[in-house]
């Protein structure tokens, strides 16, 4: 029988709404705690570049930094 093809990478499919829909969920939740909230994304699974999202997190005053696994974490 052998292998099947190897699938190839998949696009990416999160756009800004998905994005904006995450965040609002997570910062919305809110806390009493002295813990801040923290959300982190891949932004390999978004259309957007990297920049992009770090610009507009920026812009939108949400304090951002990329981990070394890539991955990018909001506050």
């Amino acid at each position: 029988m052998g292998l099947s093809p190897k699938p190839s990478l998949q696009e990416p499919t999160q756009t800004w709404e998905d994005l904006d829909r995450f965040l609002k969920s997570m910062f919305s939740q809110g806390t009493k705690s002295k813990d801040p909230v923290v959300a982190y994304i891949d932004p390999d699974k978004y259309v957007m570049t990297t920049d992009e999202i770090l610009q507009s997190a920026k812009e939108n005053n949400y304090k951002t930094s990329i981990g070394i696994d890539g991955m990018i974490k909001f506050e």
